[in-house]
């Protein structure tokens, strides 16, 4: 096992953001420092220099978050009563312009969730695991604070504090590639973010990981045009790498409407059809439909590693990679036979996107990535992309799963 990023004996009871132990909001621009058993961690931060980047988040709140704290409890649900049969946008949560029971049927499917339910370690909502998540599971150790206890056991330990340092550094625009704002449905919005961000250092709209946000990120935000998390895995409609109650929930309360991220089918209507397919794949996790990518990015590496790390010995669905109940030795074995695997050279050759077919979202992808070494589009192993690549994708064009 590999240590963790950070330790509970160093974080506990030791962290000061500008002499208070309290979080901050993404945007904040206050002198601070966090300090670790008096050494000093990360960046000094001075009103010049914002705890991450000045940038403002991307992310919009959670099904059923109508007060922004990222936990959907009974404050929402009060707030969700009192505008029944208006049009107030914050209650609409499937954006049909009138708050009524099939919002209250949303708010019921997905209470008690929380950020970090969409995206591991994100503690505020603003799509990004950074130190200001850090400092607020620091601060909530050993507490029952829902926002920081990302297994969901009940307390706030070493294994939430494992599980953010994992997901450091990532954004809600890798769990669906190109969802910058993190609400399951990759569309317009993410369109008109990524052109506003072009030519920056936004952490959340740079896909490919190569540290500015250029024409190749927008480039795979395209490719993935019109994509939702319930098709990325087939049922996951709240986008948290595992299908189940809260999925089945969701599209219960929308039945019969045209909620985009319940269409499973993609025909523009919930209907049975999207009932027989979710009835079929309840239960299933984004580490089994590629064996080890725990976090649903169609590549397995050492961000998965780390997650199944961090609940060794525990149970967390999402890393149970064998179905057995536990964590344990036979889910790092099967790991460790996995790591570096992708869709697109693994489980079929060319699907780079995991849809079981390959088909032109996959050029697409690939086209995107070409001359680069995103490992998701290397389909012959060796960087960068080229012709080669293109070829295996070429001949394998119209394969499907067995």
């Amino acid at each position: 096992m590999t240590k963790s990023r950070f330790d509970i004996a160093l974080l506990a009871g030791i962290v000061a953001i500008g002499g208070a132990v309290a979080p901050a909001p993404a945007q904040s621009h206050f002198a601070a420092r966090l300090t670790i058993e008096s050494k000093p961690v990360g960046p000094t931060i001075t009103p010049q220099k914002p705890i991450w980047a000045p940038w403002a988040p991307l992310a919009v709140p959670i099904i059923g978050d109508t007060n922004g704290d990222c936990v959907v409890d009974l404050i929402d649900l009060v707030y969700l009563s009192a505008h029944l049969g208006t049009s107030d946008r914050t209650a609409d949560f499937n954006g049909d312009g009138t708050v009524d029971q099939i919002d209250v049927d949303m708010l019921a499917a997905v209470f008690g969730t929380t950020c970090g339910t969409r995206l591991i370690g994100d503690t505020n909502g603003d799509g990004l695991v950074s130190i200001i998540d850090l400092v607020f599971v620091a601060t909530s150790l050993g507490t029952s604070s829902p926002q920081a206890d990302f297994n969901d056991d009940g307390i706030v330990d070493q294994v939430d504090v494992d599980m953010l340092g994992a997901n450091y550094g990532r954004h809600v625009g890798l769990g669906l590639l190109g969802d910058l704002n993190g609400d399951e449905f990759v569309n317009i919005i993410d369109l008109a973010l990524m052109a506003g961000l072009l030519g920056t250092a936004h952490p959340g709209a740079d896909l490919n990981g190569d540290g500015q946000v250029t024409m190749i990120d927008a480039d795979l935000l395209g490719a993935q045009f019109n994509t939702t998390s319930g098709r990325d895995l087939l049922g996951d409609i709240n986008g948290d790498q595992i299908v189940n109650q809260i999925d089945f929930d969701l599209l219960a309360a929308v039945f019969g409407t045209n909620w985009r991220q319940a269409d499973l089918d993609g025909d523009g209507s919930v209907n049975l059809i999207d009932l027989a397919m979710m009835g079929s794949v309840i239960g299933d996790v984004a580490g089994r439909d590629l064996l080890g990518d725990i976090n649903g990015d169609w590549i397995v590496d050492d961000v998965d590693f780390g997650l199944l790390s961090a609940v060794f010995g525990t149970y967390w669905p999402q890393a149970d990679l064998d179905g057995d109940g536990t964590i344990g030795l036979i889910d790092l074995a099967l790991f460790a036979g996995a790591d570096g695997d992708t869709f697109g050279r693994d489980v079929l050759l060319g699907d780079i996107n995991g849809d079981c077919i390959v088909d032109t979202a996959d050029q697409a992808l690939l086209a995107a990535a070409f001359g680069t070494a995103y490992p998701i589009a290397d389909l012959d192993g060796v960087p960068p992309i080229t012709l080669s690549d293109l070829a295996i994708l070429a001949g394998a064009m119209g394969n499907e799963c067995p």
